[in-house]
């Protein structure tokens, strides 16, 4: 399978973008992109390349596509090509590029500049993808293209047959011990910035506020505001570090059997460590969802969590306490997503009203309740 670097892993939670880009309008761009490179290529005394570029295509809002590379002196490099796009249903064309479009390119860069000085993965196993360059003009990323697999079949794939008692071609838990101890790194060594994130309370409040508009009993919503105040009565503050808000199991490709590449940091806040903890492993916990094994009452093996907090744990420490108030914030912001996702869906009434209350809120409801009412 070939996944691109540009290219964040599927979220089937949020809708694909409904226009089309016009060819012009790329032409423009790819021309664009051309110059850049090879105006690069002169700086770095390579001479002009033979440039090549792949099919365009849509992820969501944003322009993509991929682009061979070849100087005079023979060195070929496969890059790929992203015009971040704001999310805007409606936006029918690609130009002209806006300020908030512009705003999400920078927070990119600025992140993907950020780990190129601070991230160190142990033996290159969970790396972030290189930018190349930004072609400001056209608010283009040019970065490393990476081939590999999509995390999220292939760990479910390994945990499957692992408690099948059968062995599996790739491990993933190399991938995840190394993705723990980079980010531990990264937290002790990159230095924070002004912007703070949102409270905890705030945005759990948000979310179940919006849950009940959208049809969410209040009993269920209230059992679970009540369990929440228990658990963050006697919350403290953490240190503040450099959070990376793309960090989650959704944004990682397996490129051999024990390596794995992080496509798509997002933008870098300042906020607790347990914040990035909680967004990585809500994912990790969530692998069967969408999945008829979930019906099964399938979960991950903890031994996948374990082997990415243990790691971190080695390099620095974290509180258990909030790290599970960070876990629940998460997992009320994926049921939040997944009743989004409902309301765009075309399904008759009482297909809609089904899923959400068998599937959507009983999964989550259940999860969130056992987590607080965990002892830690």
């Amino acid at each position: 399978m070939l996944s691109d670097s540009s290219m964040s892993t599927i979220n089937s939670q949020l809708p694909k973008s409904r226009f089309e880009f016009r060819s012009e309008e790329v032409e423009r761009v790819q021309a664009a992109v051309r110059t850049a490179l090879n105006l690069s290529a002169q700086e770095q005394e390579t001479g002009d390349c033979d440039i090549v570029f792949g099919q365009a295509m849509l992820d969501y809002y944003s322009l993509c596509f991929p682009a061979e590379l070849r100087n005079s002196r023979g060195v070929q490099r496969s890059l790929y090509c992203k015009c971040p796009r704001a999310a805007a249903p409606e936006v029918t064309s690609i130009l002209p590029f806006t300020e908030a479009d512009r705003g999400l390119a920078g927070y990119e860069v600025e992140s993907l500049r950020l780990l190129e000085r601070y991230w160190h993965s142990p033996h290159d196993a969970a790396q972030f993808v290189k930018i190349y360059l930004y072609v400001s003009e056209v608010n283009c990323l040019v970065l490393e293209r990476v081939f590999g697999e999509e995390f999220y079949p292939v760990a479910r794939r390994q945990d499957v047959r692992t408690k099948l008692g059968l062995r599996d071609d790739v491990s993933i838990a190399p991938i995840l011990r190394a993705t723990g101890a980079a980010l531990a790194r990264f937290h002790n060594e990159a230095p924070a910035g002004a912007e703070q994130s949102a409270s905890l309370d705030s945005k759990v409040e948000r979310y179940l506020s919006d849950l009940q508009n959208w049809g969410l009993a209040s009993q269920a919503a209230q059992e679970v505001r009540m369990a929440w105040k228990n658990c963050s009565r006697e919350m403290q503050n953490s240190s503040s570090v450099a959070t990376l808000k793309g960090l989650d199991i959704r944004n990682l490709l397996v490129k051999a059997p024990d390596k794995g590449m992080l496509i798509d940091p997002g933008r870098i806040k300042t906020g607790e460590a347990e914040s990035d903890l909680g967004r990585f492993l809500a994912t990790l916990r969530l692998l069967y969802w969408g999945s008829p094994l979930l019906f099964l009452h399938c979960v991950p093996s903890a031994k996948l969590e374990g082997a990415f907090l243990d790691a971190y744990a080695e390099m620095r420490a974290y509180s258990a306490s909030k790290l599970k108030l960070y876990f629940v914030k998460e997992l009320t912001k994926h049921w939040w997503m997944a009743y989004s996702a409902l309301q765009v869906k075309r399904y008759p009434a009482l297909i809609r009203e089904l899923l959400r209350k068998v599937y959507i809120d009983a999964f989550f409801k259940a999860l969130i309740l056992k987590e607080l009412r965990r002892n830690v």
